[in-house]
């Protein structure tokens, strides 16, 4: 089939989309014309893409032994989304509120706005850390080192003004500044908020602030997917980037933890092996004692007889790094094979539902494939079409695109190659 005709007779895209020799623009619901595009992703890509989005009606079933690399960084994304979703609604309400407004067994269903599921500033910091990812990799042309964290603290600070300015009176904007869905405050985190605005990153050995907050954990799964190939070193860019605006072991490390369970995840590793994994590097970084603790209580619930809400509590209530990561891993570990259990019962708690569940969504789907989430929920939940557009620039072959100008026109998707690489292309 020529992409042309696919283009046209599917219906999905714009009538302006070119491609060319190796790359092709998004629809322009996505992209303003302009000379110089600020995103662009190849042929092959692009169809992948649209097939993908148009997947989420047909996936019906979950087949735990055919789970794609793809459909793992799509469920891991996505997963995240729906979690955020979830608990947005019953953030920081009591179980008992919870119960009196939804029944004994809590909230049960994603709360709809409008038509689609809204998601917080959990996910808005994730396709802000997916896009400084990307604009790294660009830049350097590899995933066997550090990234530029200058990259991804610039990509920071777009969030920041997406939360403090119009959209108009914003300068060259990137692919997600243009997007007027992202100019809303989801209850931005005061630590990612102070710290941004002060203009100057923190590190670990310069840390810019004593915070334990979860803002450093709830955004950093992508890490785990582009660097899957060496879940240590993305342990290591997790605790990095999270001391950007977190201080404290007790925020950077579960980062770094998450990161690297997400890496070991795509790539099969069971759950508990892929826990016990980071629990081994984590041991290797000074303060990780407290982190540790709450792995390991989250460990010892999941296998008790305690209630849901009483296991969760005694790990706490999610508003610290440490905790929140906890209380994620509880959920998944007490019910693995079922996506809308462990993420009911990750938000349905006392604490920081919306991070909670948005972490147990990012393990779940890295574990599971996009195939164990309900269609219904990946086609509602808001920002869709760029978590999978994300998902798939993360899954990269580690080349640098080479000579993007003066190229010719493929005519079929056949003409492509499995080296061609899925990155945006910043200018």
């Amino acid at each position: 089939m020529k992409i042309n005709n696919y283009i046209q007779t599917s219906g999905i895209c714009s009538k302006q989309s070119k491609i060319s020799n190796k790359l092709i623009t998004l629809p322009d619901k996505h992209i303003e014309k302009k000379d110089k595009r600020d995103l662009l992703l190849t042929s092959n890509a692009y169809y992948n893409m649209q097939n993908c989005i148009l997947s989420f009606g047909l996936s019906k079933m979950y087949n735990a032994m055919n789970i794609s690399k793809q459909d793992r960084f799509k469920g891991c994304l996505l997963g995240g989304a729906i979690g955020d979703a979830f608990g947005a609604k019953i953030e920081w309400f009591s179980i008992d509120r919870i119960k009196n407004r939804y029944g004994a067994s809590g909230l049960q269903y994603i709360p709809k706005t409008q038509g689609v599921y809204r998601v917080s500033d959990d996910t808005q910091m994730t396709l802000f850390t997916c896009e400084g990812l990307l604009k790294s990799f660009q830049n350097k042309g590899t995933i066997d080192e550090e990234p530029d964290y200058n990259s991804i603290y610039s990509s920071y600070k777009n969030w920041y003004n997406t939360q403090t300015k119009e959209k108009n009176d914003q300068g060259e904007k990137s692919l997600l500044m243009k997007e007027t869905s992202l100019y809303v405050k989801r209850g931005p985190g005061n630590t990612c908020m102070t710290s941004l605005k002060r203009g100057i990153p923190g590190s670990v050995d310069k840390p810019i602030n004593d915070s334990m907050g979860n803002g450093g954990i709830m955004k950093t799964a992508p890490i785990g997917l582009m660097y899957n190939k060496n879940p240590k070193l993305a342990f290591e860019i997790g605790v990095n980037i999270a001391a950007l605006t977190h201080g404290h072991p007790n925020a950077y490390l579960p980062a770094g933890f998450l990161s690297s369970l997400i890496a070991d995840l795509v790539n099969d590793v069971p759950l508990e092996k892929a826990i016990e994994n980071s629990i081994e590097i984590l041991k290797t970084y000074k303060g990780h004692e407290s982190t540790l603790s709450c792995v390991k209580k989250a460990i010892e619930c999941s296998v008790s007889n305690i209630n849901d809400v009483d296991a969760i509590e005694s790990i706490g209530y999610g508003g610290r790094g440490d905790e929140a990561l906890g209380i994620a891993l509880y959920s998944v570990l007490k019910y693995p094979n079922s996506f809308k259990k462990a993420i009911t019962t990750a938000v349905n708690h006392s604490g920081d539902s919306d991070s909670t569940g948005a972490i147990a969504g990012n393990i779940l789907g890295a574990s599971m494939g996009i195939g164990a989430i309900p269609p219904a929920w990946a086609e509602k939940v808001e920002h869709a079409d760029l978590l999978t557009i994300m998902s798939l620039g993360l899954d990269i072959s580690g080349k640098k695109e080479e000579n993007i100008e003066n190229e010719q026109e493929y005519n079929s998707i056949s003409e492509r190659t499995d080296e061609d690489v899925v990155v945006p292309v910043y200018k």
